[in-house]
């Protein structure tokens, strides 16, 4: 038998990683459905980014496993053909959420730009190792995601303004 404390612990979690999952799947199809280049302004990321500050590690990690699956699965995109975007995605989103777990104490534009940043960097081994990619390719998709990592992080530190994570609420002094 597990407790109330334990029983309303794992409800919160499975309820923060649903929401996660529905948002990362209803982003990037908003775009995708305003003509917007999921290569450029990278909406996949979205969610992730601004959840690091909201949830535990290990529903981040878990998010970042699915989400590319379950965009695939859902709207068939990212695309396992002719390139491998999804697992290529899963790999970025996953080093990106073990990223800001491990930062999750530093100031908000470090837990924003390091995670972003290492997160994309990580897809480069597997495009050398894992598939027939070459650099060239690796460096126009990295280059073509700039604006979108631009994007991500205002997005996030706007949320993370009007709505701070709890025990970090703005006060006179700080403001």
């Amino acid at each position: 038998m597990i407790n109330t404390k334990t029983a309303t612990q794992i409800g919160t979690r499975a309820l923060a990683l649903t929401m996660i999952l529905a948002f990362s799947v209803a982003v990037p199809f908003f775009f995708h459905l305003a003509g917007l280049s999921g290569h450029v302004f990278l909406p996949i990321f979205t969610v992730l980014v601004i959840g690091a500050f909201y949830v535990s590690p290990a529903v981040l990690t878990g998010a970042a496993l699915l989400i590319p699956l379950l965009n695939t699965v859902i709207t068939g995109m990212p695309a396992l053909e002719p390139l491998p975007m999804m697992p290529l995605l899963t790999v970025e989103m996953t080093f990106t959420a073990l990223a800001a777990s491990v930062l999750r104490k530093k100031k908000s534009l470090t837990r924003l730009l390091v995670p972003l940043t290492l997160g994309r960097l990580m897809s480069l081994p597997f495009v050398l190792l894992a598939s027939d990619l070459s650099l060239s390719w690796w460096l126009r998709h990295y280059t073509a995601g700039l604006p979108g990592m631009a994007l991500n992080m205002a997005l996030a530190g706007t949320v993370l303004f009007v709505f701070p994570p709890a025990g970090k609420r703005r006060t006179p002094e700080n403001r």
